[in-house]
């Protein structure tokens, strides 16, 4: 969830979904706990939280905690790959 700024606020629990809101607001149901990971962090910080949190996205947060991507497993280990076979970092991925 983000707010009218586009900054991370939170994430609605798994419990939270399909439970239907009636009678209630939407910010009754965020977590704030949420997991994300500074665009600036090098790829440790961000695969060490997925793994901890067995996450298998994080959220990209920005300045000011503004969302400006997303890491997905699945689009990370292409990466991965390249850079453990050959040794070196491509220049661009995508």
């Amino acid at each position: 969830m983000v707010d009218a700024r586009g900054r991370l606020v939170g994430r609605l629990a798994r419990a939270s979904v399909g439970v239907g809101f009636a009678g209630s607001a939407v910010a009754e149901h965020v977590v704030a706990e949420c997991c994300s990971t500074d665009e600036s962090d090098s790829l440790g910080v961000p695969f060490t939280a997925m793994t901890t949190r067995h996450a298998r996205a994080l959220r990209v947060v920005g300045e000011d905690r503004v969302v400006v991507g997303a890491l997905r497993d699945v689009d990370a280990m292409p990466f991965v790959s390249y850079v453990s076979r050959t040794g070196f970092r491509p220049l661009l991925f995508g």
